[in-house]
């Protein structure tokens, strides 16, 4: 019996696959946000020196480290992340896949395989979503308005029926400094004119500063969703208007002036140990500001 067409639920392998994912995933969020959240005092043996809760701040949590002259806005932790981003690894598989990379020990220059398995993708991409969403959904805030200005500013713009990816963008962007400080770096330089004008040569044009500025590892990331992102960019545009025009609707709503980084994400971009350029400094020029 095929784990995909069998009628008894105990031989869809898959489904049972991806079942048990998601339990194993929801526990981890369960457990990890109910310590957070009766943990009212900071242990001595940490690194915080206090925390200014969510649920009592109007614009989300500021944590306050021993050392350290600002607070970090957000609560949520890489390693709450790491544990609910199984799916990553396989997104950046994809996408070295159609540009024809060998990094992952395969390659095929056939456009017809190529064009196969990203319309399978397209097609699932709504169970993706939906299933990466239920995984982490016990972790994110009971009021997801109490995100950090940045990510609320993202939370606001989407528009009915795309709750799923508003909750797992918000989410990652949220919990991962890595990628929130990024973009809050990238967006800040936008033309709001020039995208209305051409939306794809402004986007790479964004995604050429990321990639000049990027020395690290997720250089490579940027580089293979610059060769995709013309694929994706036609694909919404002829086959998905709907979606093409929400996009567009949201970017011209973004509100950038809540994006750019406050005082205190400048501290934190300028003490990260990244090989990312914040702004187009070097991790060295920036340690000086903080001085």
């Amino acid at each position: 019996m095929s784990f995909l067409t069998g009628k008894s639920t105990q031989h869809h392998l898959a489904y049972n696959y991806l079942t048990d994912l998601k339990e194993s995933i929801s526990n981890l969020r369960i457990n990890e946000y109910l310590s957070r959240r009766l943990i009212r005092t900071v242990p001595k043996d940490t690194k915080v020196r206090e925390i200014e809760w969510f649920e009592e701040m109007p614009q989300g949590c500021l944590i306050y480290f021993k050392g350290k002259k600002e607070p970090i806005r957000g609560l949520m932790s890489i390693e709450a992340v790491n544990a609910a981003t199984v799916w990553k690894r396989s997104i950046i598989m994809f996408l070295g896949f159609l540009q024809g990379s060998e990094l992952y020990g395969f390659k095929s220059n056939n456009i017809f395989k190529k064009g196969a398995i990203f319309l399978s993708f397209v097609i699932n991409l709504k169970f993706y979503i939906a299933f990466i969403n239920s995984a982490i959904y016990d972790y994110t805030y009971d009021d997801p308005k109490k995100f950090s200005p940045p990510i609320r500013a993202i939370y606001d713009i989407f528009p009915e029926g795309l709750e799923n990816e508003r909750d797992v963008i918000c989410f990652f962007l949220e919990a991962d400094h890595a990628y929130k400080y990024r973009f809050q770096d990238i967006f800040s330089e936008i033309n709001i004119r020039e995208f209305r004008k051409n939306p794809l040569k402004e986007i790479t044009r964004l995604l050429d500063i990321m990639i000049y500025r990027d020395s690290a590892g997720m250089k490579k990331k940027w580089m293979m969703l610059r060769k995709t992102l013309p694929m994706v960019y036609y694909y919404a545009k002829i086959f998905n208007r709907k979606l093409y025009k929400q996009i567009i609707k949201m970017v011209e709503e973004l509100d950038i002036e809540k994006i750019k980084p406050t005082k205190e994400d400048i501290y934190w971009m300028n003490d990260m140990k990244s090989d990312y350029n914040f702004r187009g400094l070097s991790a060295e020029s920036r340690k000086l500001l903080n001085t």
